[in-house]
């Protein structure tokens, strides 16, 4: 009977440990100093993020809520009017990378020369850690539609592996078409783009 009563004791220690991880733990300031640390990230990439305000929804696995959330590069600046973050706990365990799914809706995206074009809908779900990021099942609704995935490493700014195929504004279309562009996507039919892969390269 011994060894039933220790595998009671150890099912009720796991039960009080996940009920408190559940109850006591420090969603909110974990999702802000998680939002902290991707702004520190991206900004060593020549990226800034800044975001209106967060708010957590849900207790496990939690959910953040980014309201008017600014990406802004050296070409480009995305405005998402709302995006939400998933976190994804046992695929983060199982991939050894921070794991989630982000979905947005309605982004409008400025880009030089001056030119403007919006999205209405967005989702993909991501893994990252310090070397790269993941982007799998990505699917873009709007003037902009794009789906596949792409992996990109951060450190020489690659991207490594992609399937992802855009269709594009005619604004941007011409941009696209240009020779210099070819070292990054190339043509699939009218209006419509691959990604390419060691595009930085």
């Amino acid at each position: 009977m011994k060894p039933l009563k220790y595998i009671g004791r150890i099912i009720l220690f796991l039960v009080v440990f996940f009920a408190g991880l559940l109850v006591f733990a420090p969603w909110d300031e974990l999702g802000m100093l998680a939002f902290e640390e991707i702004r520190a990230i991206a900004a060593k990439q020549g990226y800034y993020l800044t975001c209106m305000a967060i708010r957590r929804e849900g207790l496990f696995p939690p959910r953040y809520v980014l309201l008017e959330m600014d990406t802004e590069g050296p070409m480009t600046k995305v405005t998402f009017e709302e995006a939400t973050v998933r976190v994804e706990p046992l695929r983060s365990v199982l991939s050894g990378k921070a794991a989630f799914r982000m979905e947005f809706t309605n982004a409008s995206v400025r880009y030089i020369p001056n030119s403007n074009f919006s999205m209405t809908h967005g989702e993909m779900q991501v893994e990252a850690n310090a070397a790269n990021v993941t982007l799998k099942n990505i699917m873009v609704d709007g003037d902009l539609k794009m789906n596949g995935g792409m992996k990109l490493g951060l450190r020489d700014r690659t991207i490594i592996e992609s399937d992802a195929v855009m269709t594009v504004p005619p604004e941007l279309n011409m941009i696209l078409s240009m020779p210099m562009m070819g070292r990054f996507v190339e043509s699939v039919s009218p209006g419509e783009w691959r990604i390419r892969a060691n595009a930085a390269q």
